[in-house]
């Protein structure tokens, strides 16, 4: 049985019908969004009205990374906010609806290795937000039990995303995360993985970032040892020694 808007705790005319939102979405939703330009306000403010006229307990802005991949940019609702900086690998299904503009409902939370860790179950429906037809990323409302048909919720949410996507770009909502969140989440994941003596975590993993960090400089100077000690604040034999030590050169 789906929850009432009593049970949720929020006035029975708040939660809109399936009928009457989208000239919710024109009437009151966009005019919202049209007079923000900070990203952290128009944020608050579709979280604001996915709350009151969708009846969302919580949800997720997601951002494609540079390599087509999916990571959690930041969220709303208990558990949600904690995400922040998570990679996301969805199903290959998942992937493809997004990437040609549907909107998709994640069924059960309890098999998805990420948002497991809210320790909730329910409906998490997901919308593209394209910019110029490219997939910039996702926003997605959860539900513990849904108001509406699935169906529905996809189709409101897909308005939500053609609405709100050119807001986004305008207001440069599409910025990366800072380096040691993004480092700070890829360590976390990694840690599950590695098989690291107890002793040597420390070493091992600056072992891992230095190697990387090389790695990218060398690319972007086109591997000038002389240009990469430079922007590295290293002297050039320091260098040579650790391209050596980490395979770079023989």
């Amino acid at each position: 049985m789906a929850l009432s808007t009593r049970d949720k705790g929020m006035e029975p005319s708040k939660v809109a019908s399936p009928q009457a939102f989208p000239t919710l979405l024109l009437e009151e939703f966009l005019p919202l969004i049209q007079r923000e330009s900070d990203p952290r306000k128009l944020c608050e403010e579709v979280v604001g009205f996915l709350t009151r006229r969708l009846g969302a307990e919580g949800g997720v802005w997601l951002s494609v990374d540079s390599r087509g991949g999916f990571f959690i940019k930041g969220g709303f609702g208990e558990g949600f906010e904690g995400l922040r900086g998570f990679p996301w690998d969805p199903q290959e299904k998942v992937k493809v609806d997004l990437y040609r503009g549907k909107a998709v409902t994640l069924q059960s939370l309890h098999f998805d290795p990420v948002f497991s860790k809210i320790r909730k179950d329910g409906l998490l429906t997901l919308a593209p937000l394209l910019t110029a037809g490219h997939l910039r990323g996702a926003l997605g409302a959860f539900h513990s039990e849904p108001i509406w048909p699935s169906e529905r919720l996809q189709e409101a949410m897909v308005w939500v995303g053609r609405v709100l996507a050119p807001a986004l770009a305008l207001c440069s909502f599409w910025e990366d995360l800072s380096i040691d969140e993004i480092l700070e989440r890829k360590i976390e994941q990694a840690l599950g993985n590695l098989s690291i003596k107890e002793g040597d975590l420390l070493k091992e993993i600056t072992e891992i970032v230095e190697r990387s960090l090389i790695s990218c400089v060398m690319k972007k100077v086109g591997n000038v040892q002389s240009a990469a000690a430079r922007l590295l604040g290293i002297n050039r034999n320091t260098l040579r020694k650790k391209l050596k030590d980490y395979g770079f050169i023989p």
